[in-house]
């Protein structure tokens, strides 16, 4: 598979009208790599991006970035006119954990007129390939324009236990599935489908990739997993060798 296309324009994110542009990104296996994959493109088109979370993340590598503020204030001290095109990420450190935490609701929708797109990392797996949601979670704000929900497609085929799943319970609940089993297509769909799993909470048009696609059986597996779910938006390929693809 070469199809290097731009995240941006194939989600047609960058066809939105409103300004700023506002995604919370959902999931497991690529939340972090898509969140900044679509910073860089929005970027390199003279965009002003704003990166932060609703929930925790990793700090950032400081070559991710151009502009940091951890003090909650979210840029506060700068003006718009003076704020160019870059990577800006606003947070709250939490240095115990080598986290960040997001910042208050109120004073993120104070300062989104600032930016062009903000992408927000709205959703917790502690490293795990797959997860049960609580009630409370994804955490995506409501006036999000997109949610994208990231699935690492090399999760097939693993058995499902507690080093696999975060919150194993909740998993097997909302996949119909047992501890020892192993992980299918259809328990997959069951997360991308089923209103407690993948889009729980979800605002704004609802987007599938399916990452870690870099081979032809992995391909094809994303392939019949997007022909089982006709009605939802499913993209496939690989954040990390910038790859894309949409089953026609």
């Amino acid at each position: 598979m070469n199809n290097q296309r731009p995240f941006l324009k194939t989600f047609k994110i960058t066809e939105t009208k409103s300004s700023p542009i506002i995604v919370s990104i959902v999931g497991m296996g690529g939340k972090t790599s898509m969140l900044f994959q679509l910073a860089e493109e929005a970027k390199a088109l003279g965009k002003r991006v704003l990166i932060t979370t609703s929930t925790k993340m990793w700090v950032p590598k400081i070559q991710q970035y151009d502009f940091i503020d951890l003090s909650g204030q979210l840029f506060s001290h700068i003006s718009s006119e003076d704020m160019h095109a870059g990577i800006y990420v606003a947070a709250i450190s939490d240095e115990q954990r080598n986290k960040i935490r997001g910042v208050e609701s109120e004073t993120l929708q104070r300062s989104l007129n600032k930016f062009d797109l903000v992408v927000i990392e709205a959703d917790g797996s502690r490293s795990k390939p797959l997860k049960g949601w609580r009630k409370d979670e994804p955490v995506v704000p409501d006036f999000s324009h997109f949610t994208i929900g990231i699935l690492d497609i090399t999760c097939l085929k693993k058995v499902i236990d507690q080093n696999l799943v975060l919150r194993l319970e909740l998993f097997c609940k909302l996949t119909d599935s047992q501890p020892g089993d192993q992980v299918t297509l259809d328990h997959l769909a069951a997360i991308i489908s089923n209103q407690h799993g993948l889009f729980q909470n979800a605002a704004g048009k609802k987007i599938v990739f399916l990452n870690k696609a870099e081979s032809q059986d992995t391909t094809k597996q994303c392939e019949t997993l997007a022909a089982m779910l006709p009605t939802h938006d499913i993209y496939y390929g690989s954040i990390l060798n910038k790859q894309i693809s949409q089953q026609s």
